[in-house]
């Protein structure tokens, strides 16, 4: 096989698999951040209850999910505060 039709087709294969690659990580980075407004939310309804410490676990995971948005530290902090773990909340605060 010729040299420029080897190139030709090894271009032509590389293209599509990139295009694939490429949508395949932008539906996980939608699936993440879906996921963390989730456990958001979740945490949210917990704080609401009165239940800071669930309320905590699920804002440190949707932290963990958003890829450490600051929002959601922030809340984290909230909820360490109204679980009494201000040592915690100190520490998320400072990284913000």
């Amino acid at each position: 096989m010729r040299r420029p039709t080897l190139l030709i087709l090894t271009v032509a294969g590389i293209v599509p698999a990139f295009a694939v690659v490429q949508s395949l990580t932008a539906a996980a980075r939608l699936h993440r951040q879906q996921l963390a407004m989730e456990w958001a939310d979740s945490g949210s309804r917990a704080l609401a209850a009165g239940r800071a410490g669930d309320a905590a676990d699920d804002f440190r995971t949707a932290q963990q999910y958003a890829g450490d948005r600051g929002e959601y530290r922030l809340r984290l902090a909230q909820a360490l505060v109204a679980a009494g773990r201000t040592g915690e909340a100190e520490s998320q605060l400072q990284t913000l």
